[in-house]
């Protein structure tokens, strides 16, 4: 049944098996006028159901049903809204009720259960016959527990007591609870409570028929099989399960991540009484942006280059932008800033403006852009629903990164894939020159060119030896957006790193000096000690790094590279050589010799970490030796000083490790004779 149905659907002739009359009823609130001109548009579409209207709750029971309309399936149904964000059914669905009774068929022939009575098998049938394979998609499978009847009305508690279950069923008819539910717009008693008056406006709908069925089972024992209904004139009776002289009135639950959009067609969107049509998305309906042409755009006016597939394709007749302030998620409750169909350019290329109130350096933080292809009735069939793909955004104008880091500084070639040629960058001032296949470009306003651009079958780019840019370079600028790109960044390699010196700087410390390179963020101190290389430490300040945990035994040897960082990533350079030295005392400074009666008295500067100075020399006529030590200041009296001939004299810091003396660095020697 299901398949030839589908078939039906293709062909488009299928209609309801019955088309009833319309009887106007006193009090009835009537459709309003649909706009023959109606055109789908940003001031008539929201996106999702959330702005629409909810029932409004009566005052009395003579009150019209009022609240909002959805049109629905292709016998152009007319639906009310019962809960435009209802939990009840197992998801968040637009709960509806339809506003007029369709046909008339007894409730079943044998007993007053619902679930697998006959009528529940005609509206399946009848979900089959009268939605597009679209909407029977979209149509919920609804589910809920039976439950102690939840109303005041005491005809209604005692002669139906419980709540219908449901059990996944598409369409479904009310229960007794739902049609006293103030919150879904109707009034909250039978009309058989003590009742002389027993009509109630407020329950009543279109019919020729006796009245509607419920799926309520009428549990007095005093009438057998009955099931429950509500009567032409609005108030709850129940008769015989084989009446044939009551109609269907169906109720169904939408999903509501199916739809995308709805759209007033009668009156202004969110009053009561206005009329909607939804746009279901289409999951046969695809939309995408084409890979082998970048969308392109200038000034305010992009364009874009789609691409529309799926078996429904041929269905599409309008690509439209959609500008959210939220980004799409299915259901989405996010307001729309613009909604217009493309301007046509050629075949499946389009453009739009971006309205001047968007500030386009905001675009994906602020707003979303999108486009959509579309399925859209012309205004003789605006009842019907529109079709349309899952939304594709638009990113932001391109951050484009080039990293010409890992060929080092030589004049080597990098793939730049689709970036083409360099003309963007004209834009924001600087110099360039142009070849046959080449584009040079001077980033830094130096007189001089940086880099190369190359067509070599793809685009190649290099670093020129004139180049004096180092490290990161990022541009960005109105000139730029309005060519499509927020910002360009280039990464250089950065020169590599020469060593100064490595000297003792104290117990186990090592001081590293060396020469800044141009655009360095900071630099890295690695080192071999004891045959095993590694991370010794960084510096963001300065020039110069000391090293505290130096071998004090052994020559620790040591590479220092510069960075700059690209994210949370460092990008090192390169070293020139090593450079190695021990972690020892340095040597002392400003030695000198005093002449003194009988003596040389030598004095020098303290050196740091020292633990004592060791003073080694040559006599006149003797050879080198040690002369003496001290532990006690910066001064020594040597007593054996000649007075004849010059004394030559080191003065060595030293200090311990496990007991072990270890010698610092040697300063230059001194000489004197005593007087």
């Amino acid at each position: 049944m299901r398949g030839f149905w589908k078939k039906m659907r293709r062909i488009g002739s299928v209609a309801m098996t019955a088309v009833m009359s319309i009887a106007l009823i006193p009090n009835i609130a009537s459709p309003k006028q649909v706009n023959a001109d109606y055109v789908k548009s940003q001031e008539n579409t929201r996106m999702g159901v959330y702005q629409m209207a909810n029932p409004r709750v009566p005052t009395s029971k003579d009150d019209a049903w009022q609240g909002s309309y959805v049109y629905y399936g292709i016998a152009k149904t007319k639906y009310r809204v019962l809960d435009k964000s209802s939990t009840k059914y197992g998801g968040n669905t637009l709960f509806l009720d339809c506003d007029e009774v369709l046909m008339g068929t007894p409730f079943d022939s044998r007993s007053n259960k619902w679930k697998g009575s006959d009528i529940s098998k005609k509206l399946e049938d009848l979900a089959e016959r009268t939605f597009t394979s679209q909407e029977f998609d979209a149509v919920a499978n609804s589910k809920i527990s039976s439950h102690v009847l939840n109303v005041s009305d005491s005809y209604a508690k005692n002669a139906y007591v419980e709540y219908v279950a449901l059990t996944g069923e598409k369409l479904f008819l009310l229960d007794a609870e739902d049609v006293l539910n103030k919150d879904y717009g109707y009034w909250p008693t039978s009309g058989r409570e003590g009742a002389t008056d027993y009509s109630i406006a407020n329950h009543m709908k279109s019919t020729s028929y006796v009245g509607w069925w419920l799926r309520s089972a009428f549990l007095s024992d005093a009438h057998g099989e009955y099931a429950g209904y509500v009567t032409k004139d609005g108030n709850l009776l129940a008769c015989s399960t084989t009446a044939g002289s009551l109609g269907v009135a169906p109720a169904m639950n939408i999903d509501k991540k199916s739809i995308l959009f709805s759209s007033a067609i009668s009156g202004k969107y969110g009053d009561v009484g206005t009329s909607y049509k939804l746009t279901l998305l289409d999951k046969d309906m695809e939309i995408s942006i084409r890979e082998d042409e970048a969308y392109d755009l200038n000034g305010r006016t992009m364009t874009i280059p789609y691409t529309i597939s799926g078996k429904n394709s041929y269905q599409a007749n309008r690509v439209s932008v959609l500008i959210l302030d939220n980004k799409y998620v299915p259901g989405s409750n996010a307001n729309i800033l613009y909604y217009k169909e493309l301007d046509k350019l050629y075949y499946n290329t389009g453009s739009f403006t971006l309205p001047d109130n968007l500030d386009i350096s905001k675009w994906g933080v602020n707003y979303h852009v999108y486009i959509i292809a579309e399925a859209i009735k012309d205004a003789t069939s605006i009842y019907w629903t529109d079709y349309a793909t899952a939304p594709v955004e638009i990113s932001m104008p391109k951050e484009v990164e080039i990293d010409l880091t890992k060929g080092g500084l030589t004049g080597k070639y990098w793939d730049i894939g689709m970036f083409g040629d360099l003309g963007s960058l004209n834009l924001v001032g600087f110099d360039y020159q142009e070849g046959n296949d080449y584009q040079d470009v001077d980033l830094d306003n130096d007189g001089n060119m940086d880099i190369r651009t190359h067509w070599m079958g793809q685009m190649y780019m290099e670093r020129l030896s004139t180049c004096s840019v180092f490290g990161k370079l990022t541009f960005s600028s109105n000139a730029l957006l309005t060519k499509g790109y927020k910002s360009i960044t280039f990464l250089f390699p950065l020169p590599s790193v020469s060593i100064s010196s490595a000297v003792p700087a104290g117990k186990n410390k090592v001081k590293l000096t060396w020469g800044a390179a141009k655009g360095a963020e900071g630099y890295l101190i690695y080192a071999q000690k004891n045959g095993q290389y590694g991370y010794v430490g960084m510096t963001t300040s300065g020039t110069t790094y000391t090293d505290t945990k130096a071998l004090d035994t052994d020559y620790n040897y040591y590479w220092v590279f510069a960075y700059f960082k690209n994210g949370d990533k460092m990008i090192p350079g390169g070293c020139v050589k090593y450079v190695y030295a021990k972690g020892v005392c340095a040597a002392v400074t400003n030695l000198k010799a005093s002449s003194q009666t009988g003596s040389v008295k030598l004095s020098w500067t303290a050196s740091e970490g020292a633990e004592g100075y060791l003073i080694y020399g040559i006599r006149p006529g003797g050879s080198y030796g040690y002369i003496g030590m001290t532990t006690q200041g910066t001064t020594y009296t040597d007593t054996k000083a000649s007075k004849t001939d010059y004394t030559f004299y080191w003065v060595f810091p030293y200090h311990k490790t496990n007991g072990q003396m270890i010698v610092g660095g040697t300063a230059k020697y001194t000489y004197g004779k005593a007087k």
